[in-house]
Formats: C-alpha cells, structure tokens, sequence
C-alpha cells in the first residue's frame, strides 16, 4: 500500500502531535547530557581577526529587492553589502571558472554556488570559523579530509581546491536525499525540494534531516517535501521529548536535542534567496 501525503492536513497532524505532548514537554532547560546544535557552517572569523560573537551574519533575512535588475551600481548599499559587493566581484574575476567547472560537473547551477559562498564566508577567501570550518565553502577539517581523499587532492585549504570540495560534498549530500524508487512511498517532492534538503544538511548536518524525516514517517507526511522537514524541525529540541519516544527506541533523536532549528530554516531560504537574486543579476 502507497503511503500518500499533500498539503491538507499537515499541519493539523503536527498539530495533533503538539496537544499529544501539551503539558509533558514543558521542561525545556538543558542539562548536562543534551546535545546541542552541531552546525557545522555556523559563525565565521577571519584569520587573524580576534574572535568575537558573530551571532548575527546567519540570522540576518536576505534584504528584499527587485530581481529584475541588472546593474547593480543602481542597488541600494545595504543591498550591494547584504548581496556580497565588492567581494563577489573579486571572487569572480579570480574564481569564476572553477565555481562554473565543478557546478557543471556536479549538476548545480553556478549562481546557486555563489549563494552558498556568500551565506557560509561572505565571500572571504580565508574565513575561518571557530569550529575550524575553513574557506569559501567553510569546509569542517573532518569533512575536509575526507571530501580530500575522494577527489584525489592534498587538502582544501586553497580557493580552488575549497571550491571544488564543497561543491562536491554539497552534490555527496544531495544525493542523499533522493525520494527512493519505491512502490511503498509516493511523495510529491521536487528536485526544488531535494536542493532544499541538501542544504539544510550542510548546514546543520545530514542526522538532523534524517531525525526530522523519521519523524515526518512516523507521523504519516511526506518526509522528503522541504515543507514539512522545516515544519519538524523545530521538533527535534527537548522540548517535544514525549513525542521522541514514539518515534525513537532510545527516546530521542539520533542526533540529539537539535536547538539550531532557526538557523538552519533561515539558512536554506537565505541561500535560495540570494541564488534567486544573483540569478536575475549574472547571465
């Protein structure tokens, strides 16, 4: 039997799941065993620059402009600033045949790389997060070691080499959430919705969409639609707790409490807004 799933409804299941757990979720303080966000892109400082709370540059909404312009000296500063001027410009006459190359390669409009470039460095070449993610693409250094190995290269400390591993690891993680061929579900997810997925996994990490995925299966919706993965996600913090044990043995999701719901959701709907803009911008 074909497990169907559509927009009616969805919201009242999650809502059913809500007033199941009213009055049992109502402990929110963290204790010493709760994970918390592992976002692996989150906060970055240049090198040499002392550190300070950058909370701010994942968290910003991506300023609303009209798309259909082309020249952007017309553009409001804080516009130019918010879509990466003028490093954008330098990263194009430096890069702009390796980001084309390996988004050809990989399948991946060139226009959506620099949106992720601009929402992970802000287009610094030597940006470095306090969690060690490096670059362009803010590759983690366990990441970085292993999108090496794969693509037959020494490390992705240089621009070229940090472009070709993030665009690679982002296709890596793709891949992973292709809708299977299958007769046991029907889903109604777009390559959109796929994109969508694979991002909030570079983000956040691949765990934090599998845990909201087992937890749209379990609820009967649509686990591969970015809708309702962004709906759950919010779900996976302790909070919803009673819920978790529904779904998992244990009791919790696999990758723990997950607090870093609202970058995440903020993050996939910047990058796809600033692709939409540099869209209407570059041929």
């Amino acid at each position: 039997m074909k497990r169907m799933w559509g927009n009616a409804g969805i919201m009242g299941v999650i809502a059913a799941a809500i007033i199941m757990i009213n009055g049992c979720g109502s402990n929110t303080h963290q204790t010493e065993n709760e994970h918390t966000s592992e976002s692996d892109t989150l906060y970055y400082i240049s090198e040499n620059t002392p550190h300070s709370n950058t909370e701010d540059h994942l968290t910003e909404p991506v300023i609303d402009i009209d798309i259909d312009i082309r020249d952007v000296s017309q553009l409001d500063y804080n516009v130019r600033n918010d879509l990466g001027y003028p490093r954008i410009e330098h990263i194009l006459n430096s890069y702009e045949s390796t980001i084309k190359r390996y988004s050809d390669r990989y399948g991946f409009d060139w226009r959506l790389i620099l949106a992720v470039m601009n929402q992970e460095s802000r287009f610094q070449i030597r940006a470095v997060s306090h969690r060690g993610a490096y670059g362009l693409m803010q590759i983690m250094p366990r990441t970085g070691r292993d999108v090496s190995a794969a693509l037959g290269i020494e490390s992705v400390r240089q621009p070229e080499d940090n472009i070709a591993g993030g665009v690679y690891y982002l296709w890596r993680v793709k891949s992973m959430f292709v809708p299977p061929d299958s007769s046991e579900i029907h889903t109604t997810a777009t390559e959109e919705d796929n994109l969508k997925l694979a991002l909030a996994a570079y983000n956040a990490g691949r765990t934090r969409v599998y845990d909201a995925q087992a937890m749209a299966v379990y609820l009967g919706l649509d686990p591969y639609r970015w809708d309702v993965i962004r709906d759950l996600l919010p779900m996976l913090s302790r909070r919803y707790y009673t819920l978790h044990q529904y779904v998992w043995e244990n009791g919790r999701p696999v990758g723990g409490y997950f607090y870093g719901w609202p970058e995440t959701i903020n993050y996939v709907e910047s990058v796809m807004g600033y692709h939409q803009h540099y869209t209407a911008i570059f041929d």
